[in-house]
């Protein structure tokens, strides 16, 4: 009806609405427009004289599903027909920075993107949803009607809730059950009937995700020392990686080394067995946008909790309960239900030139004043001419010792860290010394050093 056409043909004739809903474009150039006490024109009205409007509303054309993103950004989401759904105008799921088949709780914070939620919503003092999206032109997010859809109860104590401003379309909250809503967003709720079809038919689609990403032959070997997880790849130039890790692991590092890996490459980090998932420590080093952890909940009440860390990845747990009393998760969250959340911010870094951190732990004692260091693992991650903080590397000897240009400035013994640099990720090279800095570093300027290079160590955090 958005795309009827309501042509008056002549000149000097009323076009009178009474008590009901009209939707489309009103062209009635030469004619005049009443409408008295009642009724609502959902569309755009184009004629000669309004004698009296009551309530004249912007219509949105209608889009077509689009259950593929358009963007260069890494997902685990391809196409699937349940996750297209129309509430309001055709919507995607896709669209949605958090989606929970059960409840969603949040006493503060934020969620940076939309929410979606099929049971019950609250948000405590100053909770906000969808600050960051922008849909001018459908870019670089993709308008929908609805940036809170609840399929349950939403009770929200005070907040936000974007887009609701001139530069944006402004989008709505859609509550299928009771409201209590702060008074600046009450007149963008709209109130409706059951949508569990809805979250059930993506419910089937997250699943459905969930066990091909599983079903990926692992290419990394993983080993657990020092408080570190070591993972290492069968190939340094494949273009993703899989590795499966039991879920009690988790507790036992609190930090990341990859070996032999490459940079630019995606991950899927299948997390299995029935036991709760504890996430902190240091954020896993690959691309945000190109990680997935998929978490197979097979247990009632299982829970993947989120603390005192940046989870720089995808959440696939449609089963789990997930818990994030702290830090922040910087990508998309599909749980079986939230039960603390405290930030999550949309995927705004897709595969393209950013900044990695590598961080150098010490394989075996190196002494101060020694312009030699020997660093854990071994793989081609290290080159001469690179920048750390402990110093820029002129030599790599064997398959675990760095030469720096400066002498070490303390003692470290094996498992501490040395330093860290700051590698490109879409090469694998380290461009800066200082994330803030835009220097870029040439491997050129130490060509006439001569050393062994036989294999280069990285550890990767």
């Amino acid at each position: 009806m958005e795309l009827t056409v309501w042509n008056v043909l002549g000149s000097g004739r009323t076009v009178n609405l009474g008590a009901s809903e009209v939707r489309g474009t009103l062209l009635a150039p030469n004619n005049a427009y009443a409408q008295r006490n009642s009724g609502v024109w959902k569309g755009q009205v184009i004629v000669a004289n309004i004698i009296q409007a009551h309530q004249i509303n912007r219509q949105f054309c209608p889009k077509p599903p689009t259950p593929v993103p358009t963007s260069d950004c890494v997902t685990f989401e391809t196409q699937c027909a349940g996750l297209s759904f129309n509430l309001g105008e055709a919507s995607s799921f896709i669209e949605y920075n958090a989606i929970s088949f059960g409840s969603f709780s949040a006493n503060t914070g934020d969620i940076e993107g939309r929410l979606a939620a099929r049971g019950n919503v609250n948000l405590g003092e100053g909770y906000s949803v969808g600050a960051t999206l922008s849909t001018v032109n459908d870019m670089p997010n993709r308008h929908q009607h609805y940036s809170l859809i609840v399929g349950g109860d939403l009770a929200w104590i005070n907040g936000a809730l974007f887009p609701n401003t001139l530069g944006a379309v402004v989008e709505r909250a859609y509550v299928a059950g009771a409201s209590s809503v702060p008074a600046s967003i009450s007149d963008r709720v709209d109130t409706g009937s059951n949508i569990d079809s809805i979250f059930d038919a993506a419910k089937t689609c997250y699943t459905g995700y969930q066990a091909t990403l599983k079903a990926q032959a692992d290419n990394v070997r993983s080993t657990v020392a020092d408080s570190g997880l070591f993972l290492t790849c069968d190939s340094a130039s494949a273009d993703s990686y899989s590795v499966t890790l039991a879920g009690s692991i988790f507790t036992s590092f609190t930090y990341t080394v990859l070996v032999g890996c490459n940079f630019q490459s995606r991950w899927t980090i299948n997390i299995v067995g029935s036991d709760n998932v504890d996430i902190s420590g240091a954020s896993f080093p690959a691309i945000p946008g190109g990680t997935v952890y998929n978490v197979e909940c097979t247990a009632v009440g299982q829970t993947v909790s989120i603390h005192d860390t940046q989870l720089f990845g995808h959440l696939l747990a449609p089963s789990c309960i997930v818990d994030q009393p702290t830090g922040v998760i910087v990508g998309k969250v599909v749980a079986g239900e939230v039960r603390r959340s405290l930030q999550i911010n949309s995927m705004t870094t897709c595969p393209t030139p950013q900044t990695v951190t590598l961080t150098l732990v010490a394989s075996q004692n190196s002494v101060k004043g020694s312009m030699i260091v020997y660093v854990k693992g071994a793989s081609s991650n290290i080159r001469v001419g690179d920048q750390t903080s402990a110093g820029t590397v002129v030599g790599i000897v064997g398959d675990d010792m760095v030469v720096l240009s400066t002498p070490l400035t303390q003692d470290y013994s094996a498992g501490q860290v040395v330093g860290t640099m700051f590698v490109d990720s879409t090469d694998g090279r380290q461009v800066i010394a200082n994330p803030t800095s835009a220097t870029t570093e040439s491997s050129a300027s130490v060509a006439g050093i001569a050393v062994v290079a036989i294999a280069a160590a990285a550890l990767i955090l």
